[in-house]
């Protein structure tokens, strides 16, 4: 019996962690976030990837390491002028399993470079795709994204 307990209660947050929601969801609060952007045909994985948004402003998003991968703690650098969007964060969440709040701040270390470190929790998968957005903020304090997939092999 207390073996079984035991279980139970260490499950429990492994659990918990792979499916709460996060506080921003595409889906579901559409009207807290506005999608401005995109990022197509581009594997950050493998090369750095730029998008433009509608104020004309073009942005380069780079990970430090490649490939990124769970539990590896990896730095974020988004390089583009903050024309009329400023970025606050980045948005990581499980494409088909919810993984928790991931949400590193982004903070500006030069005039045009933003800055973030995330640690990518691992689940019980191999591999695993992950749904990433790009928080921006307007002059209006109305808050933006720029949404991105990637993929992440554990080894």
């Amino acid at each position: 019996m207390k073996r079984m307990l035991i279980f139970v209660t260490l499950s429990l947050p492994f659990q918990y962690s792979c499916e709460k929601k996060p506080i921003f969801e595409t889906k579901g609060n559409a009207s807290m976030i506005s999608i401005i952007g995109n990022i197509p045909d581009c594997d950050l994985q493998k090369s750095d990837c730029s998008f433009q948004l509608p104020d004309g402003s073009v942005y380069n998003i780079n990970f430090s390491v490649r490939p990124v991968i769970p539990n590896r703690l990896t730095d974020i650098y988004l390089k583009g002028k903050d024309i009329s969007y400023h970025p606050f964060a980045i948005d990581f969440d499980g494409a088909k399993m919810r993984m928790g709040f991931n949400r590193p701040n982004l903070e500006k270390i030069e005039l045009d470079i933003n800055h973030g470190r995330f640690t990518l929790p691992t689940c019980s998968t191999r591999t695993f795709q992950w749904k990433t957005i790009i928080l921006f903020r307007d002059n209006k304090n109305k808050i933006s994204g720029v949404p991105f997939h990637f993929e992440v092999t554990k080894k």
